[in-house]
């Protein structure tokens, strides 16, 4: 596994401000078994974040029983809520464990009311790189990862709610991805 320190730039006036200090690791090659937290819908102030519940999320993933999470969509309904401090508000109350654990996201319906994609691409900066499209200058909102023996695949469902521009791109890049995972780890396990 590999260990990851860092801080962040809080944007001040000086630039100067820096958050306190995180360390999270990845799931080492090969572990089994691999718990991941896969949920969606969350909001901002659920209880499944509070530590009081012995199955919070803080809980689990302070006592190191998560190696990673899959939020599925539907962040704080909604992200651009308040002029977005309904964003920020979840940002600070999942804090505690996206800061432990890598923490992989994917759009859901909420995100694409008003202005919320605009805060959701903010928030979540990178992680979506790797499904664009080679001759993409934006985020497909698609991509994959491998986590152990497992191969990750998180699609846009979002997509087929109407007639839109990517779901060729998004089916064609998921072909080729999927027939890399198999030809790479024939008998490994593929997630979508």
């Amino acid at each position: 596994s590999t260990e990851y320190v860092y801080q962040i730039r809080l944007h001040d006036k000086d630039n100067n401000t820096w958050s306190d200090e995180y360390i999270f690791k990845t799931v080492p090659s090969g572990q089994s078994p691999i718990t991941m937290g896969v949920y969606g819908d969350l909001g901002s102030f659920g209880d499944i974040l509070t530590t009081k519940r012995s199955n919070g999320l803080q809980a689990l993933t302070a006592a190191h029983k998560l190696d990673l999470i899959m939020h599925i969509g539907d962040f704080a309904y909604n992200l651009d809520t308040n002029n977005g401090q309904n964003g920020l508000d979840f940002m600070d109350n999942v804090q505690a464990v996206s800061a432990r654990v890598p923490y992989m996201v994917l759009p859901g319906n909420h995100e694409y009311i008003g202005n919320s994609l605009t805060y959701y691409e903010n928030l979540f900066r990178g992680q979506h790189k790797a499904g664009a499209a080679s001759n993409s200058t934006r985020p497909m909102y698609y991509y994959s990862y491998d986590v152990g023996y497992i191969h990750v695949v998180a699609i846009n469902t979002e997509l087929y709610c109407e007639e839109h521009v990517d779901i060729p791109l998004q089916y064609e890049w998921l072909s080729l991805d999927l027939a890399r995972a198999r030809s790479r780890s024939p008998s490994g396990w593929i997630m979508v």
